[in-house]
Order: C-alpha cells, then sequence, then structure tokens
C-alpha cells in the first residue's frame, strides 16, 4: 500500500499563506531607509513567525531557510 499525506485544509491553506508572504517580500519595493534585501529578510521574518504561531516549529522553519537563501 502507498502511504497517504494527510494534510488538513486549515494548515494547507496556513502554508500557502507563510509562501505568499515569503514571495510578498519580493515583490514589494525598498522604502524609506529599508533595502530590498532588507525587505526580504523582514517578510521572511514575518513569515516565520506565522508560520510559527499557526503550523509548528520544523517545516516553518525549513521554508524559512530557503526564503533566507534566496533572498541574496
Amino acid at each position: 500500500m502507498g502511504a497517504t499525506l494527510n494534510i488538513e485544509k486549515k494548515t494547507l491553506l496556513h502554508y500557502v499563506i507563510m509562501i505568499a508572504i515569503i514571495i510578498a517580500g519580493y515583490l514589494i519595493p525598498p522604502f524609506s531607509v529599508v533595502t530590498a534585501y532588507g525587505v526580504k529578510l523582514l517578510c521572511v521574518f514575518v513569515a516565520l513567525v506565522y508560520g510559527w504561531t499557526f503550523i509548528g516549529m520544523l517545516t516553518p522553519s525549513l521554508i524559512g531557510c530557503f526564503g533566507i537563501a534566496l533572498a541574496g
């Protein structure tokens, strides 16, 4: 028998929101004294806090590591 991945719709929605926050950091232009790199890191941090609150610790942390790595 194949293993099935059983993720609730609520949890999947939280993953989508978390990744959307990270992607928003790449689309928001730099403002005031915050550089483009700073905006990306700020959005990754906000997404991590959101993910840790609603999802858990491990998977949001891994997604955050990839978000920081892709920030440049």
